[in-house]
């Protein structure tokens, strides 16, 4: 495994470790740390009308998200497998400017839901260099 394919990797384990931590902190089922001020709030986003898209709380579509990226990055030595991913991460932009516009919206940062943000934006970086 080269190098870049190792940072990916690891983007996509932490992305989706942050993912089901959201995602049981939406279930009710882990504590949320992080609400310490007006401006880091992650209690305030979780709760907002945009922590749901169609009807789902957007914390079990990250998983989803990540768990397709996990088997599209196994799935890479596939030319259309390769292609489908780096589709795949570069649509994470626009997952990730969908949650920037909401915090800004909010008026809150979520420590957890920003550094989803940045990984989904590194990733579709790289998939657009790549290219």
């Amino acid at each position: 495994m080269e190098f870049m394919e190792k940072i990916i990797l690891a983007l996509l384990i932490i992305g989706l470790a942050d993912a089901l931590y959201l995602m049981l902190v939406q279930a009710g089922a882990a504590p949320l740390y992080c609400s310490i001020s007006n401006i880091i709030n992650c209690q305030r986003v979780e709760t907002s009308t945009y922590s749901n898209v169609f009807g789902m709380q957007i914390a079990y579509g990250g998983v989803v998200w990540f768990v397709a990226a996990i088997v599209l990055f196994f799935g890479r030595r596939s030319a259309k497998l390769r292609t489908a991913s780096r589709m795949w991460y570069v649509l994470g932009i626009g997952a990730a400017a969908y949650s920037l516009l909401s915090q800004y919206a909010i008026g809150s940062i979520c420590e957890y839901c920003l550094g989803l943000d940045v990984i989904l934006l590194c990733l579709g970086a790289i998939a657009i260099i790549e290219a």
